[in-house]
């Protein structure tokens, strides 16, 4: 449409210049002159999708000396089709003052210089019957045309909006990342609308109006319900944006809320429900893949890494953290003659017991069979280290009543240190030379590598 526009008032332009019946004048020069300024503030407004309201007065004068100097009519019909341009980047009011401005540029330059008598009937009847219909087609042209490309401005900004929120949301690992998320975007897609948006935990809403907000769609509000739920003053409409069960943003409006930003807010809403679903599901999964099935400890591959951080704390300030790795003693007399089942339910015991007895901070993790370890903080200390591995051989040593037929069995315990220049490996193979002296030494013992002691 506005390709349109400018070929109609380059085709009007020309219509003006074969009209002249005489080029050589100094008024048809001065004239034209005049309109191909027009042309080109109106052109380069159209380019810049811009009209400063300070060349119009520049407009309109030159307006009025082209209509003047040419005394062509066509002029009247060429103002009002760049005053669509001027309406469909000024807005309605710059619209309005252009208009105004142009009939008044238009009726003067018509009618200057002509005879008296009529010169006001002329200008009354050229302003009625000729240039005011004009101007209103086309102004009210440009208007609609203007309030199209806002629009279309506004939904292309809202889409951009709801993709970087939708990245956003995809992205996040936590729930409060989510939450913030959902909150940044929805201010902007309501920052055009007036309408506020503030944490739901701000007002004080009533279970009834929380259940009716929570409906998705914007409420009209009682002036009962603004003031018991304490929501700014004239808040006409309210949504409540809720995120399965844990509602984010309280969205309030002294009108009625667009329904392009509503349903934009809506698949917001339900890409965040997404996010959170997703995010719940790759922490179920983590846990999974962290943790031993049978017994629920910490297993292989969630014990290395903790093993890791350990040995990079110990690098970085020098305090040794106590790794015991311990292996039951007669345990597969036990799972033969009692079967696998009982074997079991005597692993989840250990573990049990395990947990009870190691200090809170510590991780206790299943290796795989009847093998576990357990990983102390550095505040434990070497000494303490040993007296818990000592209650971990009482603890474990203790009688099993399984299936009513009483189990006793022990583990034999090999206790190593972290150290500044080690790895996870090295402790754990100190601690297994240590567990397997242990063994030899009688079992259902601890056995200490001495030398990470000394170290």
């Amino acid at each position: 449409m506005r390709r349109i526009a400018v070929a109609v008032l380059c085709l009007f332009g020309a219509i003006v210049v074969v009209s002249q019946p005489t080029l050589t004048s100094a008024f048809s020069l001065t004239g034209l002159g005049c309109l191909a300024a027009l042309a080109a503030l109106w052109f380069v407004g159209y380019r810049r999708e811009r009209f400063p309201p300070v060349l119009l007065p520049v407009e309109v004068t030159l307006l009025a000396v082209a209509c003047f100097m040419l005394l062509d009519d066509t002029v009247g019909s060429l103002a009002a089709i760049a005053l669509m341009l001027r309406c469909t980047y000024g807005g309605w009011r710059g619209g309005l003052a252009a208009a105004v401005a142009y009939l008044v540029a238009v009726t003067i330059g018509d009618n200057v210089g002509g005879p008296q008598d009529d010169q006001l009937a002329v200008a009354v009847s050229g302003l009625l019957w000729r240039d005011l219909p004009n101007f209103l087609v086309f102004g009210g042209i440009g208007i609609g045309l203007s309030a199209v490309l806002r629009g279309h401005e506004r939904n292309v900004a809202r889409d951009q909006v709801m993709l970087a929120a939708g990245v956003r949301l995809l992205a996040a690992t936590t729930r409060d990342e989510i939450d913030r998320t959902v909150r940044e975007a929805a201010t902007d897609l309501l920052a055009d609308t007036g309408a506020r948006a503030d944490p739901p935990e701000h007002t004080t809403l009533t279970a009834e109006s929380r259940d009716r907000l929570n409906a998705g769609h914007p409420v009209r509000l009682s002036p009962a319900e603004r003031a018991a739920a304490d929501l700014p003053a004239g808040a006409a409409e309210a949504v409540l944006l809720d995120l399965a069960g844990r509602p984010v943003l309280l969205i309030t409006s002294r009108r009625r809320l667009p329904a392009a930003a509503m349903s934009r807010l809506a698949s917001l809403t339900t890409t965040a429900v997404l996010a959170a679903r997703g995010l719940e599901l790759r922490e179920q999964l983590r846990e999974q893949a962290y943790t031993d099935a049978l017994t629920g400890l910490a297993n292989r591959a969630r014990f290395g890494e903790v093993l890791a951080a350990a040995v990079l704390d110990t690098r970085r300030t020098g305090r040794p953290a106590a790794l015991l790795l311990l292996d039951l003693d007669g345990f597969k007399p036990v799972n033969d003659r009692l079967g696998h089942a009982a074997g079991d339910r005597l692993l989840q015991v250990v573990a049990h017991r395990l947990r009870a007895v190691v200090p809170a901070g510590s991780t206790v993790a299943r290796l795989g069979g009847d093998e576990f370890v357990v990983l102390l903080t550095p505040e434990v200390g070497a000494d303490r280290a040993g007296v818990i591995a000592g209650r971990v051989v009482d603890a474990i040593g203790a009688p099993t009543d399984l299936t009513g037929v009483p189990v006793t069995v022990g583990c034999s315990v090999g206790l190593a240190f972290t150290a500044p220049d080690g790895t996870g490996e090295a402790v754990l193979a100190d601690a297994d030379r240590a567990m397997y002296r242990a063994k030899a030494a009688g079992r259902n013992r601890v056995e200490v590598e001495t030398a990470m002691v000394a170290h």
